[in-house]
């Protein structure tokens, strides 16, 4: 009884909103272009013609109800707005969207749609000051509390300027590294980004009964931009280890498709991979490249290469290779992260007899890992906790899965 006449446009609307739910066609694109000349004081009859056109993909065709929508009921602005902008989403015409975002905010300073896309457009384009200002505003509708939580929490973690103490610790059976100092992390202008450290480690040899002490600090700079990054770093070191400053350049790319990039080389660096390295005051020339890719939303791939050029402070030259690929799984990402991975690690090594007569190198090993790692944010992302669990199989050197464990876990 309440279903409208089919002469009244509301029937016929309703009937066209149904059939394009079903799949559109060009039939059902000429059937809207007649029944908005037949009734053109519908406005809602535009809406749902150019609605229809978008969740098909058309957004080209779109431009043609919108334009008319437009001429027709310019007080239907806000609608027709938010329209345009998934039909300039569908288009990938950023330089346009952002201009007709900028004007919708103008007209409709308080719509959280408009906010919402500005404070994840500048994220993206990593503006850390104009997405955290958006979401700041964005955070008074409820329907927004969440997301904008969430782009905050990004923003301020990675627009802020953070410095504090830092504490690393790590035990073997034959080795231990104590590491404590200082760092700075920070963003000092648009699209620039900054870090500094400075430190104090002391390697515990306990075989030999020797610690060796390094002192040192550690500048970096990079330029930013929305998918690439580019630095150059800097690291002194002095202790009992001899003095070195060493410079370096890194870069990163992250493509449309959820792929990454990433490469850096150092010079004449303090090789500190392992307390016995550090001991021993080896150098190293470094190379490492590494690429992520994520084929799924729940599975990552990644894999890692690394050369190494090394010299000891006593005498001798040596070379080392490191591949490494990795599979991660995210078995839950909220309220708490937890992964499980593996991560197969092939290392080769060759020099002269003097080098390793100051650090004896494996000069071949092939190691399996399996691992499960979790962490969570609390206090609003202020404190970070982290856990993790390494399980080594390498049968040459009898290490079998489930016959030894590496733990460990940190905070922020």
């Amino acid at each position: 009884k309440e279903r409208p006449p089919p002469s009244q446009p509301s029937y016929a609307a309703m009937r066209l909103r149904l059939k394009s739910r079903l799949g559109f066609d060009d039939a059902l694109e000429s059937e809207y272009g007649a029944l908005a000349e037949r009734f053109p004081k519908e406005d809602e009859l535009l809406l749902d013609w150019a609605g229809a056109l978008l969740r098909a993909g058309a957004a080209r065709e779109a431009a043609a109800p919108l334009a008319l929508l437009s001429e027709r009921f310019p007080e239907k602005a806000l609608g027709r707005r938010k329209l345009e902008a998934e039909r300039l989403r569908l288009l990938r015409d950023a330089p346009a969207r952002r201009a007709h975002r900028a004007e919708s905010l103008r007209l409709f300073p308080d719509e959280p749609d408009f906010l919402y896309a500005e404070a994840a457009d500048q994220a993206g384009v990593k503006r850390w000051d104009l997405s955290e200002r958006a979401a700041l505003r964005l955070s008074s509708s409820p329907a927004y509390a969440r997301t904008a939580a969430e782009l905050l929490l990004e923003a301020r973690e990675r627009g802020w300027h953070h410095a504090g103490p830092f504490l690393r610790w790590s035990e073997s059976a034959g080795t231990r590294t104590l590491v404590t100092g200082a760092a700075y992390r920070g963003v000092p202008r648009p699209h620039w980004r900054s870090a500094a450290a400075a430190s104090k480690a002391r390697y515990t040899q306990r075989a030999r009964g020797t610690t060796t002490e390094v002192t040192g600090a550690s500048v970096q700079l990079a330029r930013t931009r929305e998918r690439w990054e580019a630095g150059a770093d800097a690291d002194l070191r002095t202790g009992e280890a001899p003095t070195t400053l060493s410079p370096g350049l890194f870069a990163s790319y992250a493509g449309e498709t959820g792929w990454t990039a990433s490469g850096k080389a150092g010079v004449r660096r303090l090789w500190s991979d392992s307390a016995e390295a550090a001991a021993a005051g080896v150098l190293t020339n470094e190379l490492d490249a590494a690429g992520r890719f994520r084929p799924l939303r729940r599975l990552e791939l990644g894999l890692q290469a690394r050369y190494n050029d090394l010299s000891a402070r006593a005498g001798g030259r040596a070379g080392q290779t490191m591949l490494s690929p990795e599979a991660v799984l995210v078995l839950l990402d909220s309220p708490l992260f937890v992964g499980a991975g593996y991560r197969f690690v092939a290392v080769s090594a060759a020099g002269d007899a003097l080098f390793f007569a100051n650090l004896p190198l494996l000069q071949r090993s092939r190691t399996h890992y399996a691992s499960l790692s979790a962490g969570r944010r609390w206090l609003q992302g202020r404190l970070r906790g982290e856990a993790y669990a390494f399980n080594g199989h390498e049968p040459e050197r009898g290490r079998t899965f489930g016959a030894g464990n590496l733990f460990g876990f940190g905070t922020a």
